[in-house]
């Protein structure tokens, strides 16, 4: 499985888990455990910037990434490959969808999913 795209999304999000735990224990540990909410909070200030990607080995594996209250998606790049027959090749380098349109799609599907389950929603201003 080494290689294949689900194999390269799961590296990819055991590399985000893995920073936003370095990034709570940073923030909160002090050489204590840090708690379920203390790793949120670290998702929501994650900044996994170009220097960073290159010094975990993930190049080209992995976008930057810098999150907040108010956007989870950080920098929504995405990146086309192809099989070749042998291995997957990029297609051209990251690209970043029309964030304005596909923000209101996931405002409103987030809204009639918090109202459906009587979810309060925070305010991150």
């Amino acid at each position: 499985m080494v290689g294949t795209s689900n194999y390269n999304m799961g590296v990819g999000q055991a590399i985000m888990m893995t920073e936003a735990i370095r990034t709570a224990m940073t923030l909160y540990g002090g050489g204590k455990p840090v708690t379920g909410e203390q790793v949120r909070n670290a998702l929501e200030q994650l900044n996994i910037d170009e220097k960073r990607v290159r010094d975990i080995g993930a190049w080209g594996l992995v976008p930057t990434v810098k999150t907040s209250c108010a956007d989870h998606e950080g920098s929504g790049a995405v990146r086309m490959h192809q099989w070749d027959g042998s291995k997957w090749t990029a297609l051209a380098e990251w690209t970043v969808s029309d964030r304005a349109l596909v923000r209101g799609f996931t405002e409103q599907a987030a809204a009639g999913y918090a109202k459906e389950k009587k979810l309060s929603v925070r305010d991150c201003k």
